[in-house]
């Protein structure tokens, strides 16, 4: 959720572009080479200016706050999703971690809108 109102809503105010990330660490088994990553979404940004992006990093990369996250930091699980501000909907990906067997990910949502035109 992205709120510039302390989560009263998921509403922001966007004056410049910016990037805020939200992760969360996992275990992928040994001797594991796929793994599902599904999620329900929804961005109420502009659509193809403002998105939401999945990514598959080491434990060891800490997104920068307002810096964008590359491919060669790591696995882009999604495309930027945008365009959907209405009604959650479920994205379902295939992500091959056979690099990560028997460690840990860092799954990142990240956030990113322009500097024109906030929708709320």
């Amino acid at each position: 959720n992205i709120s510039s109102d302390d989560n009263v809503t998921n509403g922001y105010v966007n004056s410049q572009t910016t990037r805020v990330h939200s992760f969360r660490d996992i275990s992928v088994p040994a001797g594991v080479t796929e793994l599902k990553v599904s999620f329900d979404w929804k961005a109420g940004g502009e659509d193809g200016y403002d998105y939401l992006k999945v990514w598959a990093v080491p434990v060891t990369f800490v997104p920068t706050p307002g810096s964008a996250i590359l491919t060669s930091n790591g696995i882009a699980v999604s495309g930027n999703l945008s365009g959907n501000g209405e009604a959650f909907q479920l994205a379902e990906y295939f992500v091959n971690v056979e690099d990560y067997a028997g460690q840990s990910l860092r799954l990142i949502f990240e956030w990113r809108n322009d500097g024109s035109d906030p929708v709320n």
